[in-house]
């Protein structure tokens, strides 16, 4: 039997074949935010993750002329994402992902990373809506950054402005994890290279990995607004809620010009999200307050120092967070943090960044006020693009001239 000859293909045939397709373009660089995302977070002060908006968005040049660099994103937080890809002139692109119906998420990247620096920009706390965790939200890095391992990215950097697990800093008790180590170690021993993060609740984690670990603080978008609020300094006293966040509030009140003199309060916590506050026997007559912290969970410090401030006659206070969490203790709080604020006298404003997404009671409370951090973030991107210095970004009190004494005595001490 004669063997059946193939006739070869012909250039004709090619051309029939692909006729009326039109080549996919890709952009030099893009945000690759998971499909769904921006349908299911509903975020109704924020329509600029539309894909209108999106696409308009596309119409400006890059600002960093590179083809090696891909961002990333999940469903924690892609509303600042996308903030931070319009600051610097990304193009968004909008890839599928699966939610199974028994919570499995299935990712996949849409862009071609081969060869190039990735950024993972994931906040690992609740998404607005509440459908992802913190726990969701850690998985989802760690696919992400599988993904991209797997699709030979060059380097794959975190961008994590709020860290998850960070109070979990040491063991209180035996038999305990250390959560925010082990944390910050699974993801990179899942393939990152490095992470950016904000405000990190203990700097110790930044020595428990190999890879670079790089902290930038809420100062730099939290002090306009502080100098905003009063136009006398002169009556404006920093206040540390606790012995822990007295370095803090010190560096605070520095940035202020009102020097390292703050009041620190003693705080006992009787158990998680459960804390009291002990009254110091200072008075704040007449005096606008304002109290540094790191991390406004449930609000219960909050709303303790704050009562008793005015207590103390305090005329204003105002709480400064670089992560706003707003969390509700349905087991011993059944109001919402929101809720609770508003029937406080004793809180007057608080103003948080954007590092968490928001619920719409949060953005509709006239006692929260959310300033962006993504232009910090988007020029910590860049400098790290680039190989230029992110420390740079930290803001730092004036030296003061040394005095004669001390010149002396440097002298003499060489």
């Amino acid at each position: 039997m004669a063997e059946r000859q193939q006739s070869p293909i012909r250039d004709s045939d090619i051309t029939q074949m692909f006729q009326g397709r039109q080549p996919q373009q890709y952009p030099r660089t893009s945000l690759v935010i998971p499909e769904g995302s921006w349908r299911r977070i509903s975020v109704p002060s924020r329509p600029d993750l539309e894909r209108e908006t999106a696409e308009r968005l596309g119409e400006f040049e890059p600002l960093l002329s590179t083809d090696r660099m891909v961002l990333l994103t999940g469903r924690s937080n892609p509303k600042l994402a996308a903030d931070i890809a319009r600051c610097l002139n990304f193009r968004l692109d909008f890839q599928p992902y699966n939610i199974f119906c028994d919570g499995e998420v299935h990712i996949r990247l849409g862009e071609n990373v081969r060869g190039k620096n990735v950024y993972i920009i994931q906040s690992t706390a609740r998404s607005a809506d509440g459908k992802a965790s913190v726990n969701d939200a850690i998985e989802e890095v760690r696919l992400m950054i599988s993904a991209a391992r797997r699709a030979n990215a060059e380097k794959i950097r975190l961008i994590i402005p709020y860290f998850g697990y960070s109070r979990q800093d040491r063991r209180n008790q035996s038999r305990e994890p250390v959560s925010a180590s082990d944390t910050a170690q699974m993801l990179m021993d899942a393939g990152a290279d490095s992470i950016l993060t904000m405000d990190i609740h203990s700097p110790a984690t930044e020595g428990s990995t190999k890879n670079p670990i790089d902290i930038l603080y809420g100062n730099a978008v939290l002090l306009p607004a502080a100098r905003r609020l009063s136009s006398d300094m002169t009556n404006v006293k920093v206040v540390s809620p606790d012995t822990g966040g007295a370095k803090r509030a010190q560096r605070f009140s520095e940035l202020l010009g009102l020097g390292r003199h703050v009041t620190v309060l003693i705080k006992d916590r009787t158990q998680d999200n459960q804390a009291e506050v002990q009254d110091s026997g200072e008075r704040y007559d007449g005096k606008d307050l304002y109290i540094p912290d790191d991390i406004d969970d449930t609000c219960g410090t909050t709303i303790g120092v704050g009562e008793l401030a005015k207590r103390k006659g305090a005329r204003s206070v105002t709480f400064f967070a670089t992560h706003g969490l707003f969390s509700r203790d349905s087991s011993k709080r059944p109001a919402s943090a929101s809720l609770r604020l508003l029937r406080s006298e004793g809180v007057d404003r608080v103003i948080v960044t954007d590092t968490v997404a928001q619920t719409r009671e949060i953005l509709e409370n006239p006692k929260v006020q959310i300033v962006t951090v993504a232009p910090l973030l988007a020029e910590a991107i860049k400098r790290i693009e680039m190989n230029q210095s992110v420390s740079s970004l930290i803001p730092m009190p004036p030296k003061e001239p040394m005095s004669k004494s001390k010149s002396r005595s440097r002298r003499k001490a060489a």
